[in-house]
């Protein structure tokens, strides 16, 4: 009987030591590469470039994906890189690395890049679009897959800087459409799926 509750002591000792796990594994590159529409979950609507407009800071929305041309609701998902970001540290030690493929988001109409305003990070930053760059992770974004489908959109500089999970947010249609970079709640309005 000692060495049955010994083993289980030992047992439980061993899982509480294991770390938690993401409840979502993270998109395969092949999956989520080459030219989409992203369809909101909550909405049914299309991440879309606002008038169609080339101008940097344009904002990005939510709208239905049956008004507006085409070319402004397809968005082009290229993989940028496998990065490892240090998630928590203790002083000068990184106590929770965490491996990520990362991707940029292009409009395939205006070639630009879909970044938070001002590469903000904090909860509620709008996203709108500016020309690519590649010296930044305010452009990239890891992919983690939903349950039951669809797709999170995290902002790459949010998790490096903030060390937190904000996606792509659809916001409600009474607040005007827009999207932005909210704290992962896993909600339909930070689900999109690829079509």
């Amino acid at each position: 009987m000692r060495r049955i509750l010994l083993t289980l002591a030992t047992l439980c000792s061993m899982l509480v030591a294991i770390p938690a796990t993401q409840a979502h594994a993270a998109a395969t590159i092949s999956e989520v590469t080459g030219v989409h529409q992203l369809v909101n979950a909550q909405y049914n609507d299309c991440l879309t470039v606002v008038g169609g407009s080339s101008v940097n800071s344009n904002p990005i929305w939510h709208h239905p994906c049956d008004q507006s041309p085409l070319a402004w609701t397809q968005w082009i998902i290229d993989y940028e890189a496998t990065v490892t970001f240090c998630f928590a540290s203790q002083g000068n030690t990184c106590v929770d690395r965490r491996t990520r493929n990362i991707y940029r988001l292009r409009s395939n109409h205006t070639g630009k890049c879909i970044e938070p305003h001002n590469g903000a990070t904090n909860s509620g930053a709008r996203i709108d679009q500016y020309d690519c760059r590649m010296d930044t992770y305010r452009q990239s974004w890891i992919i983690v897959e939903a349950q039951g489908g669809g797709y999170f959109f995290y902002n790459a500089k949010v998790y490096d800087e903030a060390h937190k999970e904000r996606g792509i947010d659809a916001a409600p249609y009474e607040q005007d459409r827009q999207v932005r970079i909210w704290t992962a709640n896993q909600t339909p309005p930070q689900i999109w799926y690829l079509r």
